[in-house]
C-alpha cells in the first residue's frame, strides 16, 4: 500500500473532495500535530498548524489549507504543517473491502461514510504519571512497534533526522512518548499548554478515513507534523504506510462490492442537504 497527499485540484479544483466541503475548509488536527511542529499558541484556533499538505510539483512550492479556510504557500523545507494523507486506487478499494464496520455520519449537512483502518498516535493523555514513572524505571512494556518522527527541534532547525519512538502498552492501552517540538509553547486542543522540549504521552488510536464517492479515502485528521515537505513524500509513502500496515483490519474475503448504503448514496447523489 502507498499513501499519497492531496493535490491542488482535489482542494480547490474540479476534483474538489466531499470531505473538504463537509469540513468547511476546517479539517481537524491531532494533539500530536500540535506538539510536533506547530507555531505554538500564536493563534488560539490552531489554524497555525494547517491540516493538509497539497502536492506542489508543478508550482514549485507547497500550498497549505488552514483551519480558517484560507491558504498560503510554504517552502519545501518548512516542517511546521501537518500531513493529511489519502489512499486511492486499488489500495483504497482493498482497505475499504477489508473493514467490517462502516458508518455514515452527517457533517455540516453532508452525509459521509467513515471507516477505521490502522492506528497512529493522536491525543495527549494527561494522566501520564504511571507511564512516565515506569518509563524512567525502564519497566514499561514495549510492543515492538515504533513510529518515526523528526529528531530535529523544529524551533532551531529546518532539517530532518528520522527518530523512532517505541510504542508502549499499559493497562491494554498503547502509548507513544514524544518531545514537544514547536515554535513556541504548544497549545493543545483542550486548552492545556506544554513547553518546547517537554515530554508528552500520546494515545495510539484508530485512524478514521472519510470515503469519497469516487472511492478515494482521505484521513479525517492531519496525522503527522514536523516533517519538511522536501522529505514528506517519501515519509508518507513509506514510513506511515508501514506503520498503518502493522495493525491491519481483519479481512472480509466474501465481500465483493461496496455496501448497499454506499450504492444508494451514489445513485441518489446524496451530498449536501438543501
Amino acid at each position: 500500500m502507498q499513501l499519497k497527499m492531496l493535490s491542488k485540484d482535489q482542494i480547490w479544483g474540479g476534483q474538489n473532495l466531499q470531505a473538504i466541503r463537509a469540513q468547511g475548509g476546517r479539517p481537524f488536527v491531532t494533539d500530536l500535530c500540535l506538539g510536533l511542529g506547530s507555531w505554538g499558541d500564536s493563534l488560539k484556533d490552531h489554524n497555525n498548524v494547517g491540516s493538509t499538505f497539497v502536492d506542489g510539483y508543478s508550482y514549485g512550492s507547497v500550498c497549505v489549507w488552514h483551519q480558517t479556510g484560507g491558504s498560503n504557500s510554504c517552502g519545501e523545507d518548512d516542517p511546521k504543517y501537518s500531513i493529511r494523507p489519502i489512499i486511492d486506487g486499488s489500495d483504497a478499494e482493498k482497505v475499504y473491502q477489508s473493514v467490517a464496520v462502516k458508518k455514515v455520519e452527517k457533517i455540516n449537512g453532508y452525509f459521509v461514510e467513515v471507516i477505521q483502518h490502522g492506528s497512529y498516535p493522536q491525543d495527549v493523555d494527561w494522566n501520564y504519571g504511571e507511564l512516565e514513572k515506569r518509563y524512567q524505571n525502564r519497566t514499561l512494556q514495549m510492543t515492538g512497534r515504533s513510529f518515526t518522527f523528526n529528531g530535529i527541534n523544529v524551533k532551531n532547525d529546518y532539517g530532518f533526522i528520522p527518530y523512532k519512538s517505541p510504542e508502549f502498552v499499559l493497562n491494554n492501552r498503547r502509548y507513544v512518548r514524544a518531545i514537544v517540538s514547536s515554535f513556541a509553547d504548544c497549545l493543545y486542543l483542550d486548552g492545556r499548554r506544554a513547553s518546547n522540549g517537554y515530554p508528552c504521552w500520546y494515545r495510539v488510536q484508530p485512524i478514521e478515513w472519510i470515503c469519497e464517492p469516487n472511492g478515494l479515502l482521505i484521513s479525517r485528521k492531519g496525522l503527522v507534523a514536523g516533517i519538511p515537505f522536501s522529505v514528506a513524500r517519501d515519509y508518507v509513502a513509506n514510513t506511515l504506510s508501514k506503520e498503518i500496515e502493522n495493525d491491519p483490519p481483519a479481512p472480509r474475503c466474501l465481500e465483493k462490492s461496496r455496501p448497499l448504503m454506499s450504492d444508494l448514496l451514489l445513485k441518489r447523489k446524496v451530498g449536501h442537504i438543501r
